[in-house]
């Protein structure tokens, strides 16, 4: 029992030392919270020539499904169609956003974590939906060079009309 004392220890002050709220303040990055903030307003407006200021050339988009990916040109292409075409107005609750960077590594780089709600109404009579997104943002050079978008595309679905059936009997 004696020799577990002192690892033990050792284990609650580096938990404690490691684990606080503010171990990480020093990472954070007020700059790049604000980019993260004032990217999503434009989405909202919508402003393209604000949100394409935002992006930077080389940018990439992933997500929601592991195979996602547009690069910039197509991203923008996909507002713009969507609010000529779809969306008729959109709200965005957020709940947080805090920044980090990641010191190596292939996900290398400053990163923006945003989450909230989004709520979209769109022009043809759709239901509206209300969404959990979270967004994974690395800031390269004061833009956005890369972003990873979560959100449940099954519960979208759900919540204008749509079923669910297994290609499986269930019975068997």
């Amino acid at each position: 029992m004696r020799y577990f004392i002192i690892p033990a220890i050792v284990v609650v002050l580096l938990t404690l030392m490691c684990c606080t709220p503010h171990a990480n303040q020093d990472l954070r990055n007020p700059e790049n919270e604000a980019l993260a903030v004032k990217f999503t307003d434009a989405l909202l407006k919508p402003d393209f020539e604000v949100i394409e200021g935002f992006l930077s050339d080389d940018y990439k988009e992933y997500g929601p499904a592991a195979k996602d990916s547009v690069d910039r040109a197509t991203s923008l292409a996909n507002w713009r169609k969507g609010w000529e075409e779809e969306y008729s107005s959109m709200t965005y609750d957020r709940y947080g956003t805090l920044s980090t960077t990641v010191p190596k590594g292939r996900v290398a780089g400053d990163w923006v974590l945003d989450w909230g709600k989004w709520t979209i109404n769109y022009k043809d009579g759709r239901p509206s939906v209300t969404i959990w997104f979270h967004a994974a943002l690395r800031m390269k050079d004061g833009k956005i060079n890369r972003q990873r978008n979560f959100y449940d595309t099954g519960d979208i679905m759900g919540q204008q009309g749509f079923s669910f059936v297994p290609p499986y009997d269930e019975g068997k």
